[in-house]
């Protein structure tokens, strides 16, 4: 009997742990997707040239390089933030557009974009 029973809870030991296994994969899924999305609504403006930045001469010919997922937070009004970094470059110069992504009903929506220095840019 002592058998059986030490038996069953390691069976359903096992079966928990896949079934963790599984939601983590299930979630981390839909994480990766979700930045993927992020990614095409940053740069989706500036690849076909609708973008406010590109109108101004400071950021006028720039060519977008990459687009990076830096960190991830939960600010004071305990929204998730995640925040991106977008590089550029024009004539050889490197620029850096911070974005950063809230989620106000499942939709992702640009909370804040500002170029910064390059130093600060993609690790």
């Amino acid at each position: 009997m002592r058998k059986r029973i030490i038996y069953l809870l390691v069976v359903c030991l096992v079966a928990g742990i896949a079934y963790l296994f599984y939601q983590y994969q299930t979630i981390s899924q839909q994480a990766e997707q979700q930045v993927t999305t992020d990614i095409k609504l940053i740069e989706q403006p500036f690849r076909n040239g609708s973008s406010h930045w590109l109108q101004t001469e400071a950021h006028k010919n720039k060519t977008l390089l990459k687009t990076q997922l830096i960190t991830q937070s939960v600010d004071d009004q305990n929204r998730f933030i995640r925040h991106y970094h977008s590089k550029f470059i024009r004539a050889g110069e490197h620029s850096c557009l911070k974005t950063q992504i809230v989620y106000p009903q499942r939709e992702a929506e640009v909370l804040e974009q500002s170029f910064v220095d390059t130093e600060a840019c993609l690790p």
